[in-house]
Order: C-alpha cells, then structure tokens, then sequence
C-alpha cells in the first residue's frame, strides 16, 4: 500500500511539472486555456516536495519549517507557491522563482546542501514578495542578472534571513500545519 502511494505520488508530481512545463511555454499566461489550466493547477493540494532528512538549523527544523518561517518575515503567509526540484541545465542556477497569474513557482537545483538550501529558498521567497509588491519590472529580465535591479535585495536578505532560522530559531516553538 506504502508503495502505491509513493507511485501515485510520483505520477502525480510529474504530471504536475508537465503542467508548468506547459504554463511557462506559453509565456504570459493570459490566454483562456491558460488561465482554465493554471486554476486547475494551483486548486490542487500543495505537496512538500522536498522533505530532508537532515535537519536544516540545529534544533531540526526541516523545510516545511523553513519556508513558513521566510514567508512570515517576509510578511508574504498566504502567497500561494509551489516549490519544484529539478536538475539545472546550468548548474550556476541554484533556484529561481516565476509568476503564473496571481501564483507563483519557485525551482530549486536538486541537490543542494541545508546552507545552499537555506539561502536559495530564502533569495527565491524574496522575489515572491517583490512580485506581490509590484517591484519586478517585466523590462528588467533584459538585463544582465547582477544588474537586474531587484537582485541586490534578494541577495542582502537572503543571507540575514537564512543566518537567522539557522541561529534563531527553534522549532519546537513553530506549530505544524
């Protein structure tokens, strides 16, 4: 039984990611089939994707901790994100965060180490708030990536967030939804 739902579990996140394979083609998303596909999408119940066996702070929190924890300081606790892992065509990517409607995704490299993780995670949530204030500018993506100008925040907050749940924070103290 164990094992059926792993598969079904699987099957379901790769039909998932076809599905935003799918989104992310057809670039702006404001077409009616992507608009009926992206309701569909995000009406479905998020999954912790990623769910680490080691501990990501000394008192082993772990990553459902982690992200409740960036999006309360980041003052974003409803934004609805679903996180993906995959395997980078350039392994200089670490993670990357995209808009889809009133969504967002964020994708992280596969195999990133807890500092990593707690860092990218951190970067990526920062370009989600940025979103939702209307502080990405579409025109900025032409730039050359250290010189897109919303850059700048997300590395400086993503270093004092990631120092802060590994130092800060205990999760015994954190309630599990």
């Amino acid at each position: 039984m164990v094992l059926f739902r792993e598969m079904l579990t699987i099957i379901f996140l790769l039909l998932r990611a076809i599905c935003f394979s799918l989104l992310i083609s057809l670039g702006s998303a404001k077409t009616a089939h992507a608009e009926s596909l992206n309701k569909t999408l995000f009406a479905l119940e998020p999954i912790i994707l990623v769910q680490e066996k080691t501990s990501l702070n000394p008192t082993g929190c772990t990553m459902q901790d982690m992200i409740k924890f960036y999006k309360a300081e980041l003052n974003i606790p409803n934004a609805n994100v679903t996180f993906l892992k995959k395997r980078m065509k350039n392994p200089g990517i670490h993670g990357y965060a995209q808009r889809i409607g009133s969504n967002y995704l964020i994708v992280l490299a596969k195999n990133l180490e807890p500092s990593e993780l707690r860092i990218v995670m951190a970067h990526e949530l920062v370009h989600i708030r940025q979103f939702l204030e209307g502080m990405i500018n579409e025109s900025e993506f032409k730039k050359d990536y250290l010189e897109r100008s919303f850059e700048d925040e997300a590395f400086r907050l993503s270093l004092i967030l990631a120092a802060a749940f590994y130092q800060q924070v205990n999760c015994s103290d954190l309630q599990h939804s």
